[in-house]
This record gives structure tokens, sequence and C-alpha cells, in this order.
């Protein structure tokens, strides 16, 4: 792959993703919105209707419409919402009646829906639920367009405890702080959970991710990626067995999957060196360098059809790349 253009150095207004098809910029400092590159036709989520993180939004494969639950620390019962950025619709696919809680007196019998994402062909958006006190969450899918949701198994961790869940096509990888590890296992045969990466006392790993062809589980921590904070390193982990490896040599931050490419990761060399490498400890190439890069969202890089997001001091940098 090669840089072929660098785009605007436009000021960095704080914490931005790209759509997948490189259209749209998803805007989560406070209100959730999204507006086309430079700006332009700005849609917001309802924050009365609805408070999320957007750091937990996951867009659609066709960049056209973001899924997230509530954010339960902000006392809203959480469930799971669509958010059509194209016409600005916003759909409840959970909604038992209840809108928010107070954490005094809860009342009996609320569920709580987390870590919404979708299905490779968007037909179908997939979540963790837990009951009150329960040390089980259930993992279910729903239909995009609304529906029943449908089990397809449980995970041995509790609400609060669940930090990360994530998907590939056969397998689905999660974070619990109750056992303080990284367990990998299939969609529906829990006989073959296993750990494969234990959480360490400064490093989160909250940041999972599974490689386009599902080979590898990149684990990184969300607090520790930023170098002023650098705790950890960021690992990599074979999914059909073997021991968790660093990602790449040296110190490193925001360590992201290139979309479309097999299991090739790009990352910032610290301070401000982005490389991309096919395939985990392979050889790196060098794309861009700066006097200091993160990622957009503060936590990975950003990419698009065709274009990867990088901050740059506080410059927002696009780059056009070309095979």
């Amino acid at each position: 792959m090669a840089t072929i253009g660098e785009a605007d150095g436009e000021e960095a207004l704080g914490l931005v993703r790209l759509s997948p098809d490189g259209t749209r910029l998803l805007r989560m400092d406070g209100q959730v919105c999204v507006s086309g590159l430079d700006g332009s036709g700005e849609r917001c989520v309802d924050g009365q209707r609805v408070l999320t993180d957007g750091r937990f939004a996951s867009w659609s494969p066709d960049g056209t419409r973001l899924a997230f639950t509530d954010n339960v620390w902000g006392y809203h019962e959480a469930d799971v919402w669509v958010f059509d950025v194209r016409t600005g619709a916003l759909t409840n696919l959970t909604d038992d009646g209840v809108d928010r809680i107070d954490p005094e007196n809860p009342p009996q019998g609320l569920s709580y829906d987390a870590f919404a994402s979708w299905s490779p062909d968007g037909e179908s958006i997939r979540f963790a639920r837990a009951g009150d006190g329960s040390a089980f969450m259930a993992l279910l899918s729903i239909p995009a367009d609304g529906g029943q949701p449908q089990m397809l198994r449980a995970i041995p961790c509790r609400f609060t405890a669940l930090r990360a869940l994530v998907w590939s096509a056969d397998r689905v990888a999660w974070n619990c702080a109750d056992d303080a590890m990284v367990w990998l296992g299939e969609h529906a045969d829990t006989t073959r959970d296993r750990p494969v990466l234990a959480i360490g006392s400064t490093e989160d790993r909250r940041m999972l991710s599974f490689s386009p062809d599902g080979r590898w589980l990149l684990a990184d921590s969300m607090y520790a990626t930023t170098f002023a904070l650098w705790n950890g390193t960021p690992q990599v982990i074979p999914v059909d067995g073997g021991r968790a490896r660093p990602a790449a040599d040296g110190r490193i931050g925001f360590p992201t999957w290139v979309p479309g490419a097999d299991h090739t990761l790009a990352y910032v060399q610290h301070p401000g060196t982005l490389r991309i490498v096919d395939g985990p400890r392979g050889e790196p190439r060098t794309l861009y360098t700066a006097d200091e890069a993160e990622g957009p969202d503060g936590v990975r890089l950003s990419w698009g059809t065709g274009k990867l997001l990088v901050h740059a001091g506080k410059k927002r940098i696009l780059l056009t790349i070309e095979d």
C-alpha cells in the first residue's frame, strides 16, 4: 500500500472516526453527531432520548447507520438503538418501557443491553444482555430493522464487569474484570471457551478486535494507548492456538487492522511515525511521519475506503491510500 495524497490539514476538533465508506465523520466528544468530511449535513443523536458513549458506537458495514446502547452510568436504562445518519431517524430495538433508572432503587426484573455491533452483512446486530445481579450475560442477535432477539449463547461475566465484546465470522472474544482475563470462544459451543490473555494491573485490555480474516485477535488498552499514559504493550493472539505476542517491536500505539486485508496492521511508532505491516511481527513499512501522531478517536487509527484519518499534533490529516 502507498500514500498517494494528503488531503486536509484542518484543525483537529475533538474525537472523530471515519465511516467505513470514508464519506462521513462520527464526532463523539459530548453529543454524538455525524457529518460529511467538511462538516456539512450534520445530524446528531437526540441526547434527551438516549445518552451514549460514541466511542462504543458501531458503524454499519455500508456506513449509513450507527448502533449503540445507552450509557447506564448516566442513569439511562440500557437498550440497543439504531441511528440512520441519512435521515436522523432514531430507533430503539429493545425497548422494554423503562428509560431512566434510579441507581438507589432500580425496578425489579430490569435488563441491561451492552456492546452492540453489526453482523458482517449488516442485517442484524449482536449484543450482550444481563438481568439484575446475574453472574452471566446472554449474547443475542436482533434484526437491524426490528424484531425479536435470538439467543446465541451466554458468557460467565457480570454486566458491571464486562469490559469488551467483539465478534468474528465464527468466534467471539470478551474481557471480564471478574477474573481479569481476555477470553476466546465460539458463537454457540461454550465447551471450547479458553482464556488467552491475563489483564495486568496497568492495562485494561478494553480494545479488542479480530483481524479481517479472523485468524488473529488484537488486545490493546483504552487508557494506555496515549503515550503520555503509556502502560501496556498491544498484543496479538492467534485464535487457533498459541501464545500472545507483541503486535510490533518498540513503543507503539493506536494499532488498527486494515479493512479488507487479511491481517495487515497499522500503528503509530512513537512519537509520530505511521507504519503498516503485512501480518503480525512482519516487516513494517512507513506511510507517514509527523512530530507526533495519534488515533483521531483517541484509541485507534480510523480507516474508510481508500482513506486513513490520523491526528498529527493539532491537525487532522486525511491520507488517501492506494493498493
